[in-house]
C-alpha cells in the first residue's frame, strides 16, 4: 500500500493502519494479562473528518478503553482513537481487539 493516494494526500488505508497500530500498542500496554499473547483486531469503525496533507505534527490520541465479554464468551478490548494535526481532527475510530486462540496463518484454520 502506498502512503499517499493519487491526489497527493495520505490515504484512508494509511490513516486506518496508523490508528489500528496505535490502538493495539495501547491495549498491550494497558492490559498486562495480554503479555506474550497474540491479539488481533476483530472489528473497527472509522470516520474521516479531513484530509491528511502532511505527517508533520500529526498525533495519535487514545481514549481509555473498556472490556466486555461478547456472545462467544471472548473478552473484547475496546479503544477509541483519533488522529489530529494542530487545530484539526483528521479521523476518529473505534477498535475491538481479541486474544487469538491460535495463529490461523500457521495452522491454516486447524485448532
Amino acid at each position: 500500500m502506498k502512503d499517499k493516494n493519487e491526489y497527493g494526500f495520505y490515504s484512508g488505508g494509511y490513516i486506518f493502519d496508523r490508528l489500528d497500530r496505535g490502538a493495539l500498542r495501547f491495549v498491550r500496554q494497558t492490559y498486562p494479562e495480554l503479555k506474550g499473547k497474540q491479539v488481533y483486531t476483530s472489528w473497527s469503525e472509522i470516520k474521516f473528518h479531513k484530509q491528511l496533507c502532511a505527517l508533520t505534527n500529526s498525533k495519535v490520541h487514545l481514549d481509555c478503553c473498556e472490556t466486555f465479554v461478547d456472545m462467544s464468551g471472548a473478552t473484547v478490548y475496546e479503544v477509541d482513537v483519533y488522529l489530529t494535526v494542530p487545530g484539526l481532527r483528521i479521523a476518529s475510530a473505534i477498535f475491538w481487539f481479541k486474544e487469538a486462540k491460535h495463529n490461523y496463518c500457521e495452522t491454516q484454520g486447524e485448532k
